[in-house]
């Protein structure tokens, strides 16, 4: 799983304990580096779909968010703009995390390619006896 889809789950999880659907908590690079490495703007969107002040909704993600280590600051920026800066240990875990996937999906992909020369041998070899 991508950083951007751990994130956004773990918002997500937040914006579900708002009382909001949990569609609202989608996470992207942030366009303000100043603010924030990541930024979620679905408090704003979540707003008008249940009748709430944005910064209302983001405060509840925020409380939920800083409840966990995975973030170093969590702020609000504007109307309800979720800003979010991870802490080093999130970035190493995520990374590990990302690394071991990696590792797992290239053994696996040798393991399949292996099996289908296998299978290719096996085949020639049966093909070379019938032909004598």
């Amino acid at each position: 799983m991508s950083l951007l889809a751990r994130l956004s789950e773990t918002v997500g999880d937040a914006f579900e304990a708002a009382g909001v659907d949990r569609s609202y908590g989608t996470v992207v690079v942030s366009k303000r580096p100043d603010l924030g490495q990541f930024q979620c703007t679905g408090a704003l969107a979540a707003a008008r779909s249940v009748g709430r002040n944005p910064r209302e909704i983001a405060q509840t993600v925020i409380n939920a968010l800083t409840a966990t280590e995975m973030f170093a600051a969590v702020s609000i920026a504007g109307p309800g703009f979720i800003n979010l800066t991870l802490t080093d240990a999130a970035i190493t875990a995520v990374t590990q995390a990302r690394s071991e996937e990696h590792t797992s999906e290239l053994q696996s992909h040798s393991f399949i390619s292996y099996a289908v020369f296998c299978l290719k041998k096996k085949t020639k070899t049966k093909q070379n006896k019938k032909n004598k």
